[in-house]
Order: structure tokens, then C-alpha cells, then sequence
């Protein structure tokens, strides 16, 4: 039996970024859900006509795409970049903070930036050799 090592959050920044996306996904969704802030429904001059028009769905699936490409990293027992990846947290958590306030158009910029940041810590750490087991 191996001494597991010890469990900080420098440890899951660089092998369980899955953990910690998947606690940014539970208080998403229970504290925002789906649609935040936003109202849709029948559009009354057009009669039966829905108004979705103010939904946003890239941040969920960008976090969706997130969890995902945690899990395959998880999986190949890849390590992340633990900068990257405070940055990365960051990127979404400023994101979700621009969106609770209103700041539609920072929002949609830090997610596209979130996106990007989360390319690049993906393919650093497919890239970057195998960790030993």
C-alpha cells in the first residue's frame, strides 16, 4: 500500500479539476439553474409565437464541454497545469459573477475567454508526458 497524498487544493488543481468543475456545476445550477435571469414565454402581438430571444445556452454547454474534457483528463491520468487552471476557475467564476449582475456582454466575453483558457489547458496536458502512478 502506497501513502496517498495529501489532499489540497493545489493537489486538485493539477488531478481533480473534474471534482472541483463538478461542484461549480451543482452550485450552477441550484443557485442559477438553466435559465438565470430570464424570461420567456408566449409573445401576446404575435399570438402564438414563442419569445425565447434573451436564453443563453453557451455558458451551460461550454460548462458541459468543461466537465467532459475534465473527465477524459481524469481518465488518461493526465495532470493540469496548476496556473492554468486557477485561471481557468477564475475565468468562470468572474463569468458567473457578470451574469448574476447583469453585465450580459462581459459575461459572453469571459465565457468565450473561459473557453479558450480551458483549450489551452487541455491540450498542455495531453500534450505534457504521462504522470507516474
Amino acid at each position: 500500500m502506497g501513502v496517498k497524498p495529501k489532499r489540497t487544493f493545489g493537489w486538485f488543481l493539477e488531478h481533480g479539476m473534474v471534482y472541483l468543475l463538478l461542484i461549480y456545476v451543482i452550485f450552477f445550477f441550484s443557485v442559477g439553474g438553466l435559465y438565470p435571469f430570464n424570461t420567456f414565454g408566449l409573445n401576446r402581438t404575435v399570438d402564438w409565437l414563442w419569445d425565447i430571444s434573451n436564453i443563453r445556452f453557451y455558458f451551460p454547454f461550454f460548462l458541459l464541454i468543461y466537465l467532459l474534457g475534465s473527465i477524459v483528463l481524469t481518465l488518461l491520468k493526465r495532470k493540469t497545469n496548476k496556473i492554468i487552471a486557477l485561471l481557468f476557475l477564475l475565468v468562470i467564476a468572474m463569468s458567473t459573477i457578470m451574469n448574476s449582475f447583469g453585465y450580459y456582454e462581459a459575461e459572453a466575453v469571459l465565457s468565450l475567454l473561459s473557453m479558450v483558457v480551458f483549450v489551452t489547458l487541455f491540450f498542455k496536458s495531453l500534450l505534457a508526458k504521462k504522470k507516474a502512478v
